[in-house]
């Protein structure tokens, strides 16, 4: 049985995802050399709180002891590269597969990121426990709050970010996708994340080399190829990480 006639039509719309990585810190800073180097490298601009000075002349009971200094410490951070391919019979339309594969790569690149900032969050802290996820993101709010000296993060599942949602743990901007905390703390709901935990972190910057596109033909199969690929690196803020491990109601 022969098949009807068909008709061209242009690709199904497609939306850009919402609520992770780039719904926090945009899109990716560029960083053309990045492909030449094997881990990020930077000078922290402190990341101490400040501490209540000894001895002052007004005071009504003297602080004693002696003011302690800290140093400028150095971070560190991974770099690592993301690839997308794509190959077909030569046919009317060869000649733009270097465009679809940048295209793909440009589309899945936020997940690939996630993946490495969720591994590294991971190598950072180890989990403990609450006995929700509403307690476990007050949990990381109140130590960041003592601990981290700028806005942090909030990295956890999407299927977490449902529950938080739900328990009104967290609010969110249907339009741009964007998730916070009831403290203003930015969230990223991410498929890369574990169910059972849920981190903060000091603020991700994620830079981003060129794309690379190489594209070419296999006249023995009567195929055209292409690839593209895109260099990545994580800075996370004082290297801060926190972690806490919770339990999600079964379905």
């Amino acid at each position: 049985m022969m098949a009807g006639p068909m008709i061209t039509v242009s690709s199904p719309e497609r939306k850009p995802r919402k609520g992770g990585i780039k719904s926090v810190v945009g899109e990716f800073q560029s960083l053309p050399r990045l492909a030449v180097a094997t881990a990020l490298q930077w000078v922290a601009d402190g990341c101490e709180l400040p501490k209540l000075a000894p001895g002052l002349c007004y005071a009504e009971v003297p602080v004693e002891g002696n003011k302690e200094l800290e140093g400028i410490g150095q971070g560190t951070g991974p770099i690592f590269a993301l690839y997308a391919g794509v190959h077909c019979f030569l046919g009317p339309d060869d000649g733009d597969y270097a465009q679809r594969a940048k295209a793909l790569l440009e589309h899945g690149e936020d997940r690939g990121v996630e993946e490495a900032l969720w591994e590294w969050l991971g190598t950072k802290s180890a989990p403990g426990p609450a006995v929700s996820i509403v307690d476990a993101i007050a949990v990381l709010e109140e130590y960041a709050d003592e601990a981290y000296v700028g806005q942090p993060v909030i990295t956890m599942s999407r299927r977490a970010a449902v529950h938080a949602r739900a328990a009104k743990a967290i609010l969110g901007n249907e339009e741009t996708g964007e998730l916070w905390t009831a403290n203003g703390t930015p969230v990223i709901a991410t498929g890369a994340a574990n169910e059972d935990a849920v981190y903060i972190s000091g603020w991700p910057t994620v830079y981003a080399s060129t794309f690379t596109e190489i594209q070419a033909y296999d006249p023995t199969v009567n195929q055209e190829l292409a690839i593209a690929e895109r260099v990545y690196g994580i800075a996370v803020d004082c290297e801060f990480v926190f972690a806490q491990a919770f339990t999600i109601p079964a379905a």
